[in-house]
């Protein structure tokens, strides 16, 4: 009853000492999680085709203008400098979106196809790609040892079973075809639960939080050898980022109060800002790997 008292005399106080409270569970919180495996499944595993075309259909109307990474010019020239290949090689751009990954191998290979599930993706493809087939890359149409590159972003962490599409990469490759795969990931166990938060919030079809190993680990079960990577830090705009159709707006208050909020621990490792504006800025760690088929 006297503490009841004082914190009613003294509410600055009182709201001090609960704020401490509170971070100091987060921070407990945030601990317990870290040795947690960062990968996260819902119950229902099985890939649901018509579900990525509705989504990515409709989000192709402004896609470019949905995120900073998709266009930003040194992500990319990760992907297109990590080129191994001779310059009469066939390369496949897996999952192409707007073909903007596979045209950052251009001048660098003789050839350019694109495979994308949604067909508005590869309609916008086609502006960017010597050819564009629709399909899945859970059963792509193409036959055995057809490319000498393959190239895929950000897609592996949306899939159900990931190690089925990059089994397809593996196939179609020829032997000593290179693939080279551009994945965001979390900086480490750390922050890689209060990761997954923001991202399942703002894509639903978020399954898989790799860290940086857990990728290497995917390309090496699948027979790959000679894995390097590459790190890129690349701001985001998060208010952007979540301005989207498919980010209710409660999810995306949700969203901003995980950054303004987020634990003393993640803060430590895992650098964003908020500008005078008010607008968030999240440094997004992204590791571009290169892996040779036998």
């Amino acid at each position: 009853e006297g503490l009841r008292a004082y914190f009613a005399a003294h509410p600055d106080h009182a709201a001090a000492i609960v704020g401490r409270a509170l971070e100091s569970s987060r921070a407990r919180l945030a601990a317990r999680r870290a040795g947690e495996r960062a990968r996260y499944r819902r119950v229902d595993l099985r890939p649901d085709r018509e579900v990525y075309r509705q989504q990515f259909g409709i989000r192709s109307k402004n896609w470019h203008d949905s995120a900073r990474w998709i266009t930003d010019a040194t992500l990319l020239g990760a992907h297109g400098g990590s080129c191994q290949v001779p310059p009469d090689t066939v390369a496949l751009d897996a999952c192409c979106g707007s073909g903007v990954v596979g045209a950052s191998f251009r001048g660098k290979v003789a050839r350019i196809v694109g495979l994308d599930l949604t067909p508005q993706m590869a309609e916008l493809a086609r502006q960017r790609l010597d050819e564009v087939v629709l399909g899945d890359v859970y059963e792509m149409p193409f036959d055995n040892e057809s490319f000498g590159l393959v190239c895929n972003r950000e897609v592996l962490h949306l899939l159900p079973h990931p190690e089925r599409p990059v089994a397809e990469f593996y196939r179609v490759l020829k032997p000593g075809g290179q693939l080279v795969v551009g994945q965001l990931v979390p900086y480490g166990p750390v922050d890689a639960p209060w990761m997954f938060r923001v991202l399942k919030k703002k894509q639903p079809l978020f399954f898989n939080n790799f860290l940086a190993e857990d990728v290497h680990a995917l390309l090496e079960q699948a027979g790959f050898v000679d894995i390097t990577s590459t790190e890129v830090l690349q701001w985001e705009d998060i208010d952007t980022w979540i301005d989207t159709w498919e980010t209710p707006g409660v999810q995306r208050h949700q969203i901003r109060d995980l950054y303004l909020n987020a634990p003393a621990e993640v803060r430590a490792v895992h650098p964003f800002e908020v500008n005078a504006a008010g607008r968030i800025l999240d440094c997004w760690r992204w590791v571009i790997f290169s892996a040779f088929k036998r």
